[in-house]
């Protein structure tokens, strides 16, 4: 399972944030409107991810939802069709919640930097840093890109958009 470290953190100003990762210089690789759709599993997380304009995925991923800076394994499958599909895991698992958002997306050395404006929540920032060689190099790029968006210890958030959603804690 390919594994990534990741942060979430609130953010004031999307523009400030996208000030910067222009100067990093990052990669400007789009803005994706997602609808996610979760689904209750007894373990890790699935959801279907629906781009307005694009291909749908179907992602498990299983993290610490506890610690601010989190390993993330995920697997990802790209779907042409995903009506049938969401139908099927509706029936089957259940709905937990969805999460609409705008993500502009940007690329800075192989890492995905997200803005993210969050329908009911507001805006973040979200770092995904893949492990390639070792935690270690991942740790080091996290530092760095938390210190050039000038990230607080105070903005930075444990959980998942859906968490946040189902609790309420907004």
């Amino acid at each position: 399972m390919p594994t990534n470290l990741e942060i979430k953190a609130r953010i004031n100003n999307p523009n400030e944030a996208y000030e910067v990762a222009r100067n990093l210089p990052a990669k400007f690789a789009g803005i994706l409107i997602q609808t996610d759709t979760y689904y209750n599993t007894p373990n890790g997380r699935l959801k279907l991810r629906e781009v307005k304009d694009g291909k749908s995925e179907l992602i498990f991923y299983s993290r610490d939802e506890h610690s601010k800076y989190r390993l993330s394994d995920y697997h990802a499958k790209e779907i042409s069709e995903s009506s049938d599909l969401k139908l099927i895991f509706e029936k089957a698992f259940g709905v937990r919640g969805k999460v609409i958002k705008k993500r502009d997306l940007f690329i800075y050395q192989g890492i995905r930097i997200h803005i993210d404006k969050v329908e009911s929540l507001g805006n973040f920032i979200e770092f995904e840093i893949p492990i390639i060689s070792s935690n270690e190099e991942a740790s080091k790029a996290m530092n760095f890109l938390i210190q050039k968006f000038s990230v607080q210890e105070s903005d930075l958030v444990q959980n998942s958009y859906i968490d946040l959603m189902v609790h309420n804690d907004v």
